[in-house]
């Protein structure tokens, strides 16, 4: 993260585990100071832990999911803490016949935070639904308020 914040990097996205969603103190502190190198820098960070991005509408994507690319184009957008949830949701949607606008797994959210995701959806005009997938989050009322768009929200746990 040091040479990106040296190279003036806006964004990164961590793919890789074994940082503050392990519980131990060694991989928590490894998770901060990556967080703390960000903001010093003014770098936007997705993850850790994370399967990344997909905004199909725009023809970005930095995923290591391969069929990121063969999902049909549409106007639900899915964001998930859970990487694996938000790939399985985008395949459920393609198999009942919606397309996918943008599919993010958030993982760890040291940095962009399911808040994050929701207010720049909530100006996306690509965006008609947002189906959203948490296993705890700490500004839900903002997420559930937020969007002005229909969202469904789904949790793993009570």
């Amino acid at each position: 993260m040091r040479d990106a914040a040296a190279c003036g990097a806006g964004a990164a996205l961590i793919v890789g585990g074994g940082f503050g969603e392990t519980g131990t103190a060694e991989d928590r502190s490894r998770q901060d100071e990556i967080l703390s190198i960000c903001r010093n820098a003014g770098i936007r960070l997705l993850g850790p832990n994370t399967a990344g991005f997909g905004n199909l509408s725009r023809d970005i994507a930095a995923s290591f999911w391969a069929g990121l690319n063969a999902l049909p184009k549409g106007n639900i957008s899915i964001v998930a803490q859970s990487s694996g949830v938000s790939v399985i949701l985008a395949t459920q949607l393609q198999n009942v016949g919606f397309g996918v606008n943008l599919s993010v797994g958030l993982g760890n959210s040291v940095d962009v935070t399911p808040a994050d995701v929701i207010d720049y959806l909530a100006e996306d005009d690509a965006t008609a639904a947002i189906a959203l997938y948490f296993e705890g989050v700490t500004d839900g009322r903002h997420c559930a308020t937020r969007s002005g768009v229909r969202c469904r929200v789904n949790r793993s746990s009570r």
